[in-house]
């Protein structure tokens, strides 16, 4: 009894979802019967019609010579045709299928001629259009001549069509009574028996022409093309070909109740934004399938979204989900909705259960992760991509969404190789270019920076990034013609943007042109004063001897940073430039009580010498101290480090500064053993005294001892990741130990963590100049030329040797 109720609802299934059969070892006996039944119909028509073929043959054997090359390349053509669609429709009926090994191996030698694609209502429907069309191509014959032999062949044609309607019918029913289980096998059937009608009426028509009508039979058989335009139409399940709006016009007049087209048409409107025309496909499409077709319903909340009627599209996916509360698809729509409506909660509750009902549905990993990144939630959203990646590797879209990701997360690196990698899937995302172009900048990669940014241009990205990057790349590699006529052009678009003005004014600088560069750099000032420009600006007007501008400059920097050390030692040295020497022995004074470890000229009575850095680097400039003011902690200290510094302090029995200072005045006097008896007391007291590590650094490297520099440095470093000299001092070491690429790594981080410590660059620029990487030697003394004033003579003179 459970057996049959099994049967049964197995084939109450097959009724619902005719493409969805299981085959059963029963199920195929039974087909095997029913394709008995219907090649013993077969035989009987293949007698009929060859009865009536064999008796036409021999009243008209005569013509037969005429119309026989007519009949082979008609013959064969329909052949072909019929062998290609019968060979396409059973590849689709194995896969609808969706046999087990064991049931195809069952069923393979039973089944193996059925061809199950092809649709029994058009093929009917193409058979009568075939048969009509005999009918009028006899009627034409019959007025076109009186011979008395042509009206007997006609009266014989017209009782073979007689028969083959008469056997169309039969066909029809019999497909009808046995629709529920072998839908399939009565297509392949049916398709056989019509193949032989068909063939059989085009032996009729063929034989019917005689040698003085021939040319008239030609033009006569031109009116079944119509037909077969028509038939291509409706032998379309896929409907793949139709991909404009004309053949959706025509596909929709053909067949104006197949619901499919008017679904085709209604996304060809979309394309074009006609959302209006889209709809009302959309609605005739419901209309036609007589129910609430979810799969429509879908399609027309996508186009309310695209239209920005959120509310409608939230009401189509609400009665969905009424119709099926699991639809994968409608709680995507409609968490879309939600988040188009700020409703943040029932967006998630939608697109997790989407994920918890389907995990391995990449749609509702991507739906979220633009959710994160909207928020700008980077890595939650890269987690999502991530896990689309592993469901469908081979899509533009995603690596393209993920490089798009790790540019956010400025990792330009793995961002380039996304890219490329949506490249290599055929993205059609212009933007592409402009992502590789900025972050091959950012990476230092200038040349293809300047290549990927004008491939952007070129494919319409009109973007003032994308000439902002380029003017950048142009100027660093010293093509300055190009860099100021692009950054020209994003000024022209926007004139709010104070670094537009700054890179234009050093690209003026650099053509030796005060005038344009000043006007920009006052530019500069008015949208942005900071100390940072301001010094910039003052260097800037030192290098064309405007000492006194440059004074006024610098005395605004100190207004803003009072604390700093560096700013005062420069001024100091624009003051001896004026000869005011009193101004300049003040800010020299200020200058060393702020940081003590700063490099500045000391007057001789004071019984002590100027001490300069001599930098391991060839030519590289020995002034690097003054960087050491942004490694110094500032007098800002918070309460804690306060407290911390007076316990240490009563703990000693003297201010641990005045330890410091004593331990800095006696490394100027060379009294190095001294001075670090009294940096290694502060150490053992306080393990987090940078200072101490890094002046107790420089005075091993006096001594040659260049492990426990090292070390000291890396305490530094450890302590303080951010400080530049550091780096700097510890490439050095590793310069002279011969350790290029942990050298350069570290010159590289040098300039990374301060722009304008040309002495960085240099270091760069003489390691591949050493190395004969000729280019990137001039980029790097380019660089230092260019940030640090200081540098430009050593610079200029190294390019020099090089050029």
């Amino acid at each position: 009894m459970a057996d049959k109720d099994m049967k049964s609802a197995n084939e109450s299934n097959d009724l619902e979802e005719s493409a969805k059969i299981n085959s059963t070892k029963d199920e195929v006996k039974e087909l095997n019967k029913q394709i008995s039944e219907l090649k013993k119909e077969l035989f009987e028509l293949e007698e009929k019609t060859q009865s009536s073929s064999d008796s036409i043959l021999q009243q008209e054997h005569n013509f037969q010579k005429n119309s026989s090359e007519f009949l082979s390349s008609s013959t064969k053509s329909s052949e072909g045709n019929i062998n290609d669609i019968s060979s396409q429709a059973m590849v689709s009926n194995i896969e609808e299928k969706q046999l087990n090994k064991n049931q195809k191996e069952d069923s393979k030698t039973n089944i193996s001629s059925i061809s199950s694609n092809f649709s029994r209502n058009e093929l009917l429907s193409n058979l009568k259009t075939k048969l009509d069309n005999i009918d009028a191509m006899l009627k034409k014959a019959r007025q076109n001549s009186s011979s008395e032999n042509i009206k007997k062949q006609s009266g014989l044609i017209n009782a073979t069509v007689s028969s083959n309607k008469e056997i169309l019918g039969k066909i029809s029913q019999k497909n009808d009574d046995n629709l529920s289980n072998s839908i399939s096998e009565n297509k392949k059937e049916k398709k056989v028996m019509l193949q032989q009608v068909e063939s059989n009426s085009e032996v009729l028509i063929n034989t019917k022409t005689m040698n003085s009508q021939c040319e008239t039979f030609q033009k006569d058989t031109a009116l079944e093309k119509p037909c077969l335009e028509s038939e291509k139409i409706n032998e379309k399940e896929d409907y793949s070909k139709v991909t404009t709006l004309e053949e959706a016009n025509k596909a929709v007049n053909t067949q104006p109740k197949n619901f499919n087209y008017y679904i085709i048409r209604a996304k060809l409107y979309i394309d074009k934004k006609d959302y209006v025309n889209a709809e009302a496909d959309y609605r005739k499409a419901i209309e036609l399938t007589e129910s609430k077709n979810i799969f429509v319903l879908i399609e027309i909340a996508s186009l309310y979204i695209l239209n920005n009627e959120i509310n409608k599209a939230l009401e189509i996916c609400v009665q969905i989900l009424n119709i099926d509360s699991s639809n994968i698809e409608a709680l995507q729509k409609r968490a879309i909705c939600y988040e188009l409506l700020k409703q943040e909660d029932n967006f998630f509750k939608d697109v997790n259960k989407a994920i918890s009902i389907e995990p391995n549905n990449a749609k509702s990993y991507v739906v979220r992760a633009e959710h994160y990144m909207l928020k700008q939630e980077f890595q939650k959203a890269l987690e999502d991509v991530n896990k689309v990646i592993e469901l469908k590797s081979d899509n533009a879209s995603v690596w393209y969404f993920r490089g798009v990701l790790y540019y956010n997360l400025q990792k330009y690196m793995q961002c380039c190789m996304d890219m490329e990698k949506a490249i290599y899937f055929k993205t059609d995302e212009n933007e592409v270019y402009r992502y590789l172009g900025i972050c091959n900048f950012k990476m230092g990669n200038f040349i293809d920076a300047i290549k990927y940014l004008t491939k952007s241009l070129e494919l319409g990205v009109q973007d003032n990034d994308v000439y902002y990057y380029r003017a950048q790349a142009e100027f660093s590699v010293s093509d300055i013609d190009n860099s100021i006529k692009d950054i020209s052009k994003v000024i022209d678009n926007d004139k709010s943007n104070w670094e537009y003005y700054l890179l234009r004014a050093r690209s003026y600088d650099m053509k030796n042109l005060f005038n344009y560069a000043n006007k920009d750099y006052e530019k500069v000032l008015k949208l942005k004063s900071t100390s940072e420009i301001l010094v910039e600006r003052a260097q800037f007007l030192v290098k064309y001897e405007k000492y006194n501008q440059a004074v006024k400059d610098f005395s605004k920097a100190i207004e803003l940073e009072e604390k700093n050390a560096d700013l005062y030692k420069q001024r100091g040295y624009i003051y001896q430039k004026l000869n005011k020497l009193n101004n300049a022995e003040k800010d020299f004074a200020k200058a060393m009580k702020l940081n003590p470890l700063i490099d500045v000229p000391i007057e001789k009575n004071t019984g002590m010498q100027s001490q300069g850095t001599t930098s391991v680097v060839a030519d590289t400039p020995a002034d690097v101290q003054q960087f050491t003011a942004k490694i110094v902690p500032s007098v800002k200290e918070n309460t804690q480090n306060a407290t911390n510094k007076q316990m240490l302090s009563n703990v000693l029995g003297v201010d641990i500064d005045s330890i410091f200072d004593r331990a800095n005045i006696n490394y100027r006097n060379k009294k190095y053993e001294t001075a670090l008896e009294d940096l290694s007391k502060i150490i053992s007291y306080d393990l987090n005294c940078v200072k101490a590590y890094l002046l107790r650094a420089d005075i091993y490297k006096k001594l040659n001892n260049n492990d426990k520099a090292l070390d000291d440095l890396n305490k530094m470093i450890e302590l303080l990741p951010s400080s530049s000299i550091a780096y700097f001092k510890r490439a050095e070491i590793y310069f002279l130990q011969n350790k290029e690429d942990l050298a350069l790594a570290d010159f590289i981080k040098t300039v990374e963590l301060n722009k304008n410590m040309g002495a960085g660059y240099i270091g760069i620029a003489n390691i591949y100049k050493k190395r004969g990487e000729k280019e990137k030697a001039i980029e790097n003394y380019n660089l230092a030329k260019k940030y640090d004033l200081k540098c430009k003579k050593t610079a200029e003179s190294e390019i020099k040797t090089l050029s």
